[in-house]
């Protein structure tokens, strides 16, 4: 038997076996490379017919070898040796994977390409990698098919090239790919070449590197960075031929002792697959230190990994790319700048969103490098040496310094040292950065100071003011917010008190109070109550608190915030090192209704996310800078994303600065896009900011309102503004004048006062039972017959329809007042029925107005009503007598009992009284006296009057209008609004719930009556008179729940009482409908104009026969059960000149 060995550079190899080696031209070379200690028999298959066997089978038949050694990488002849190997019981082993062949007696040394595929794609989902490239050689194509056609980038390398043109090729098809993970599947020379000029060049890369099991590299390395750390090798012994021949050493030389056959023994001794291939079980090698470590392995079907892994830029999935940023917290000094932090965070938040979102920048991770160029104040020194620290690791593009200042003179030294990056700003608001000329490397997502200006002209001007206090830092910021704000002031005449004193020194940390207080005490003589400061939050706190100490507060001063007012400055945590109770009073105390005009911060659900966001992960509300802060960071990441799917490089200076110009996306604040041939974001909406108390050490800083300038709606609000004085009332731009002379300390109720209303109230109430008793008699049987078919509406019908209207505000206006709701609708009360108690309270002056209103208009009628007794003419007799004497009862009666409203008493005794609606009025004396006397005699005359004149002048208008109330009805009506308007003038102030009790019992018995009586002769109108008294009934209601319930809410009490409103209207049409109720009034244009002519000039009794006739009056006086009872027409002029109107008499 023929032994053979070889000998390799390790070691020697003897085997006990016969072995026959049959090759390839291609292989010569390696064994040649060999020395070997006998010969070996060899067959080169160049020199035999592809299409022959016959002298292969004589050649392994002479030689009687065991085994057959295959190294032919040829399907044809591998096969053709698996055959004769069967007939001949020879054990064939294969070197190469390429092929499978199917003898029972062939072996091959080698993991199927196949399953090499399946164990790579197993280790690339453990690392969770989808996405890949891949850099490989041609002749591998055919076999690794599998893995390089899913590849989302493929690169095919020749043999040999130089690094230039290496990177290039990367530069072009690699670096700038979405993919996060390059396989490698070269040789272990051309792979370290390619790990090497990537690791030198593109220091961004941020791969994920996976070498197949030929790109064995690290013999050849050169020690870069990217050599060194992180690559990951799929190793498996059988990978070189040298590895394969020593295996089959090992194994025939055991199987040379054993006692069994050849071919069971050789099968047993390596682990083979069913197949008769090599089993697919790679070691999984890490990069660490220039060294492979151990980290895992992988197979077919599985891949376990150690926690050993080590990357050579941090995260396994990230693509970096490197971003700088000025985040100093603290300044030159070594100040710390706290109100700088939550701009910060919106940073960090922007980064991690971006890093987080696979949708943005695919396949890339940001990374943000933050340096502190000066952080508050500019230090040229400072910020020129943290520059050349940094200067060589400034990457991609800056996001600029918070502070305007800082960030110019950032730029300029950029520029300066030739390092061209281009910068973005959140909250750099300076004019002079809106010039693409001056700073074409700049832009920002946030507006500029000329805009902030014009906003707060515009929002002066919307409240109604005229006149502002201003107090601005001299710095580059507040000088420009100043100088458009005070443009705007002169374009809209408003007024700065303190002109020429409102610049306060920059660096409030430095100030001395010589320095400040001149100009702090100007501002307060000036009596401002409008105060706009223009600063950062620390200044704003150092000037509240002084203004504190000089004693310039209180007195419902509004102040308003530039940018500065923070939650921080008026809800502190006890247990904060720098808790100061007495500051925090202050500045509580001062910002009570201040407001903050802010752009929107967080707009949308994107933007409430973000607010969620940060609260969740800092435990804290962000500020508004923070959302632009944030904004800053996506704009940074659409820009690149923008650039890298162009195909081009975003190192590029001027290449990203064009894409940043032309941003459009939805961030935290909304819509951002720059507009056009400036540096400035577009116009954008604006958040009206209110700071409020809601509860007991519980205050917020709370969006109220938005300023919308391209919106529908300019100014749309979400909550009131509740201004220093607790209320949603708009406050003054001026001094309020003292609205009494006394403190609430020397006013106390005055007995006498009380008593001397209730002796007013009876003497009213008895000149009003006694004629109302006399009319009712003398009118209680008169009845009105009931419109049965179509008419002509007259101008007096629209009148008794308005009645129900105007009866019902009447009523609204003399209702208990519930302060949660009834703001607004005693507004629309008292001017639709000219009740003026709530309208004039807030000023003296409006109180003596409506008193010489009423005294005007009853001496107006009591003079017309003198003449008309006399039977002079006086034009539109009846519509004044009817609106006096009747329409505006309640109002008027109302107003003349003011005067007697004395029930608050000062001096040390209480000896004098005050009249409630005028403190400055003492009564009983000087003018109130005359009032009073004049009054009360008026009021006598009106009462009686009003009373008995009532149903007369509704019967003078028999012919003229077919609506008519019931006489007895408009007598009880009298009686009941006099006891109501009476009670209300005793009791309101003082008891305001009883006056609720007895006004809702009031008009319960009211509803009654009407319900009763029915006192329209119109069926449909007598529906709807007991519907508004249902309605008023059930604002009694709400007022009853609002005692019991104690709850302040608008909403909740207007949204019952709308819903109650809207379900007794519809309520009312439901009812109206299935009765069948209808107006009975046809329609006549020409008539209606003929109605009105008539009903406003003067027309004698034959003029007013022939409009009667026209209009197609009821004829009343054709039915036998009807007595007549003459009235004076306003026109007669003789006895005989007389219209007779027929009333019917049970």
């Amino acid at each position: 038997m023929r032994k053979f060995s070889f000998y390799s550079v390790f070691m020697i190899l003897s085997s006990a076996v016969d072995i026959t080696i049959i090759r390839s031209q291609y292989t010569q070379s390696f064994l040649d490379s060999y020395s070997f200690t006998q010969p070996y028999n060899s067959l080169d298959l160049n020199f035999y017919n592809a299409n022959s066997s016959s002298g292969l089978t004589d050649y392994l038949s002479y030689y009687e070898d065991q085994v057959v050694l295959d190294l032919t990488n040829s399907l044809i002849y591998s096969e053709i040796i698996s055959q004769i190997s069967e007939r001949q019981n020879l054990l064939h082993v294969k070197v190469d994977n390429f092929y499978l062949t199917s003898g029972k007696n062939s072996f091959t040394l080698a993991i199927p390409v196949k399953n090499e595929i399946l164990s790579a794609g197993q280790l690339l989902n453990s690392l969770n990698l989808y996405s890949y490239g891949i850099i490989y050689l041609e002749e591998y194509k055919e076999q690794y098919n599998d893995i390089i056609n899913p590849a989302n980038v493929a690169l095919i390398l020749p043999h040999e090239y130089s690094d230039e043109y290496l990177k290039t090729l990367l530069n072009k098809y690699i670096r700038y790919s979405s993919v996060n993970t390059i396989i490698l599947l070269l040789p272990g020379k051309l792979a370290a070449q390619v790990l090497q000029v990537a690791g030198t060049d593109f220091e961004d890369l941020g791969f994920v590197w996976i070498l197949m099991p030929i790109a064995d590299y690290l013999s050849y390395s050169k020690n870069t960075s990217l050599e060194n750390d992180g690559p990951i090798l799929m190793y498996s012994s059988s990978t070189s031929l040298k590895s394969k021949l020593t295996l089959l050493y090992f194994s025939l030389n055991l199987c040379s002792e054993a006692n069994f056959g050849l071919l069971d023994c050789f099968q047993k001794s390596i682990d083979f697959d069913e197949n008769h291939q090599l089993l697919a079980n790679y070691t999984i090698l890490n990069t660490q230190n220039s060294s492979y470590i151990n980290v895992g392995n992988a197979t077919i079907s599985s891949c376990s990994l150690s926690d050993s892994l080590k990357w050579s830029h941090g995260s396994i999935t990230e693509k970096t790319i490197s971003i700088s940023q000025d985040a100093g917290l603290y300044s030159a000094a070594g100040a710390y700048i706290s109100f700088l932090a939550p701009s910060y965070h919106g940073n960090e938040l922007g980064v991690s969103y971006v890093n987080n979102n696979s949708t943005i920048l695919t396949g890339f991770k940001l990374k943000r490098n933050t340096y502190n160029f000066g952080s508050l104040y500019y230090n040229k020194t400072f910020m020129e040496s943290t520059f050349n620290e940094a200067k060589g690791q400034l990457k991609t593009l800056m996001i600029a310094p918070a502070l305007s200042d800082v960030a110019i003179h950032l730029y300029y030294t950029m520029h300066n040292n030739s390092v061209s990056l281009p910068m973005i700003g959140y909250s750099n608001t300076v004019d002079s950065l809106s010039s693409p000329t001056s700073f074409p490397m700049f832009s920002r997502v946030n507006m500029a100071s000329g805009y902030i200006g014009y906003v707060l002209g515009i929002i002066l001007n919307y409240f109604g003011w005229s006149n502002v206090g201003v107090l601005y830092l001299d710095n580059v910021f507040a000088t420009n917010v100043f100088n458009a704000f005070a443009d705007e002031c002169k374009q809209k005449q408003i007024k700065i008190v303190n002109e020429g004193k409102e610049r306060l020194p920059d660096n409030s940390p430095s100030w001395k109070h010589e320095e400040i207080d001149p100009t702090l005490i100007n501002l307060g003589k000036s009596e401002a109550r409008i105060i706009l400061m223009i600063c950062y939050t620390q200044d704003a706190t150092s000037i509240i608190t002084r203004l504190w100490e000089l004693g310039y507060h209180g007195d419902n001063r509004v102040i308003i915030a530039v940018g500065w007012l923070a939650t921080s400055m008026v809800m502190q945590n006890e247990s904060d090192p720098s808790y100061n109770a007495t500051q925090l009073h202050i500045l509580r105390e001062s910002l009570r209704g201040s407001l903050m005009f802010f752009p929107v911060s967080y707009a949308g659900a994107f933007g409430q996310k973000v607010y969620n966001d940060y609260t969740y992960n800092y435990k804290t509300d962000p500020i508004g800078y923070t959302g632009f802060a944030f904004d800053s960071i996506l704009a940074s990441a659409y820009a690149i994303e923008q650039v890298i799917v162009q195909g081009k490089d975003y190192n590029d200076p001027n290449v990203l600065m064009s894409a940043i110009r032309n941003l459009r996306f939805t961030g935290a604040t909304g819509l951002v896009k720059i507009e056009q041939n400036t540096n400035d974001r577009a116009v954008m909406d604006h958040s009206i900011y209110n700071c409020k108390e809601i509860s007991e050490n519980n205050w917020e800083i709370k969006i109220v309102g938005v300023y919308s300038p391209t919106g529908s709606q300019v100014f749309s609000y979400t909550d009131n503004i509740i201004w220093p004085d607790g209320t949603p009332i708009t406050p003054p731009d001026v001094p309020i004048p003292k609205s009494c002379p006394y403190d609430d300390s020397e006013i106390e109720p005055s007995t006498s006062g009380h008593v001397m209303v209730c002796i007013i109230g009876l003497i009213v109430l008895f000149v009003a039972i006694l004629p109302s008793i006399c009319t009712w008699k003398y009118w209680k049987d008169v009845k009105y017959s009931e419109i049965l078919k179509k008419t002509e509406m007259t101008f007096y019908d629209m009148v008794a329809i308005s009645r129900i209207f105007i009866e019902f505000f009447q009523l609204v206006g003399i209702a208990p007042s519930i302060p949660a709701i009834f703001n607004m609708i005693k507004f629309v009360g008292n001017s639709l029925s000219l009740n003026l108690d709530k309208m004039y309270i807030l000023d003296k002056t409006y109180f003596w107005i409506s008193m010489q209103a009423a005294f005007g208009a009853l001496g107006a009628s009591f003079i017309i009503r003198f003449a008309y007794i006399m039977k002079i003419h006086v034009p539109f007799v009846k519509i004044i007598m009817s609106s006096v004497w009747d329409l505006f009862y309640v109002a008027i009666l109302s107003t003349l009992l003011n005067v007697f409203v004395c029930k608050n008493g000062v001096g040390e005794e209480l000896d004098e009284t005050i009249l409630i609606f005028d403190c400055f009025t003492m009564c009983w004396k000087g003018t109130h006296l005359i009032y009073a006397i004049i009054s009360f005699f008026v009021i006598i005359f009106y009462v009686l009057l009003s009373v008995i004149e009532r149903p007369r002048w509704q019967a003078s208008n028999e012919a003229e209008q077919n609506i008519h109330l019931s006489p007895s009805f408009l007598t009880i009506k009298s009686l009941l609004f006099t006891l109501t308007i009476v009670i209300k003038k005793i009791v309101n102030t003082d008891l305001p719930v009883i006056y609720l009790g007895f006004f809702t019992m009031m008009s319960i018995l009211y509803l009654g009556i009407i319900a009763f009586i029915k006192p329209y002769n119109l069926k449909i109108l007598n529906l709807w008179y007991i519907l508004s008294m249902i309605a008023l009934c059930w604002l009694n209601l709400i007022g009853i729940l609002y005692y019991i319930m104690e709850a302040e809410s608008t909403i909740l009490w207007l949204s019952l009482l709308s819903i109650g409103w809207g379900c007794i209207c519809f309520g009312g049409l439901a009812y109206q409908k299935s009765r069948n109720l209808y107006w009975p009034f046809s329609s006549g244009i020409d008539k209606n104009e003929k109605l009105y002519k008539f009903a406003f000039k003067s027309s004698s009794v034959v003029d007013a026969q022939k409009i009667i006739h026209q209009l197609r009056k009821f004829n009343l006086e054709s039915s036998p059960t009807f007595n007549e009872v003459t009235f004076r027409n306003q026109n007669d002029i003789s006895e005989d000149n007389s219209v007779r109107v027929s009333m019917a008499f049970n």
